[in-house]
């Protein structure tokens, strides 16, 4: 799994190569970062990354991703939610 991020104003998509990988995507409650969404991304679902989507993923087994982003991203954000 990773850590909650974004990915530097790039939008793209994220394939699901092998596996299926459970994503949590989040949003500001004032200074709070909190799960909007919850959902299983199956194996061979490619998932839809705007520019202003913070988010993380996880694969329970094993899995493999394939990111593709545009413009390539200049710098990431990543998030402790503690």
């Amino acid at each position: 799994g990773c850590a909650p991020h974004d990915h530097g104003g790039a939008a793209g998509l994220v394939i699901a190569v092998e596996g299926d990988f459970h994503e949590r995507r989040f949003g500001w409650a004032s200074e709070q970062l909190t799960v909007t969404e919850s959902a299983v991304r199956q194996q061979g679902t490619a998932i839809e990354i705007a520019a202003d989507v913070i988010h993380d993923m996880s694969a329970p087994a094993s899995g493999l991703s394939l990111h593709l982003y545009s413009p390539p991203p200049g710098g990431m954000r990543v998030f402790d939610l503690e």
